[in-house]
């Protein structure tokens, strides 16, 4: 057909996307010129590949253009920092919103002016290029800041199932080409699956963020807890000392006034008592105040 003229210049253009996007939204382990030098290096090696393939094969369709792209997984994988999940998890959601948007773009003509038509053609790659270049704008704008958003819990568990429906839904779209659906079927399937992407991606991060603060209320329930039963224990203490000033100066009156009766042997025997009484009854309470 007309369109597939486009599509052979759109491919490595995606690609390019595909590679932009990574850097925008991923932190490379080591410096950029090491991370772009050993992607340019990779990029050939799998470019020999492909050319290999298409010798034997003849033109290499979109379904395994897609799975070529896989190749470049251990590529991230071993470049870019972050859990193993979490980066097979950004990988597969960047590469297939590239081909959903020109997917998107294709079934568009399809309903409108047809695959068939003169200009479908420069239709198609004027709109695909302004869709990747709004894609690059969005991830240098949001890209990072949203992904670092949903990997704030590393629970492998849970990211190896966020992987794998990753996985799925970009072998979905793979798999479903314009030509097997009518138009009007296949721009509902690939916004369909656009849009359970999106609600995936939310739901993740606003899972991740209920959980959060979930934790948050419960360290702070603990805090509160312990807070109170610090300010009831210094009640009590402070009202243990008042008692004790209390008897201290009863006591003190009673002895003052033995000695100035004259009665020293009964003074001395009131204060030995009130000393044994002391060490009996508020040790604790004494000793704590000495620390304040």
């Amino acid at each position: 057909m007309i369109i597939d003229n486009a599509k052979i210049f759109i491919g490595p253009v995606m690609m390019l996307a595909n590679f932009t996007a990574t850097f925008l939204c991923l932190r490379p382990k080591r410096g950029m010129l090491f991370t772009i030098g050993a992607l340019a290096l990779y990029s050939a090696a799998v470019h020999f590949l492909i050319q290999l393939i298409a010798r034997h094969i003849g033109i290499i369709d979109t379904f395994l253009a897609g799975f070529i792209a896989i190749l470049f997984l251990p590529m991230n994988i071993l470049l870019f920092r972050g859990q193993v999940f979490q980066k097979v998890f950004a990988f597969f959601m960047l590469y297939q919103l590239t081909g959903l948007l020109t997917a998107l773009i294709e079934a568009l003509l399809g309903l409108t002016i047809g695959y068939q038509n003169p200009y479908a053609q420069i239709v198609l790659l004027v709109l695909s290029l302004f869709l990747l270049g709004m894609y690059i704008a969005a991830a240098l704008l949001f890209g990072r800041r949203f992904l670092e958003r949903m990997f704030v819990d590393g629970r492998r568990g849970e990211w190896s199932v966020y992987s794998l429906c990753a996985v799925f839904s970009y072998i979905l779209v793979l798999a479903v080409q314009w030509t097997m659906l009518n138009p009007g079927l296949y721009f509902a399937l690939m916004l369909f699956i656009l849009w359970n992407n999106g609600i995936l991606c939310f739901t993740i991060i606003n899972t991740h963020e209920k959980e959060a603060q979930a934790h948050n209320a419960e360290t702070l329930l603990v805090q509160m807890n312990a807070m109170r039963e610090q300010t009831e224990a210094e009640k009590k203490h402070q009202n243990d000392m008042e008692i004790l000033r209390h008897d201290m100066r009863h006591e003190m009156g009673i002895i003052m006034e033995l000695f100035r009766t004259g009665k020293a042997a009964e003074a001395e025997i009131v204060y030995a008592n009130w000393q044994n009484s002391l060490s009996e009854k508020s040790p604790a309470t004494y000793c704590r105040e000495t620390l304040y």
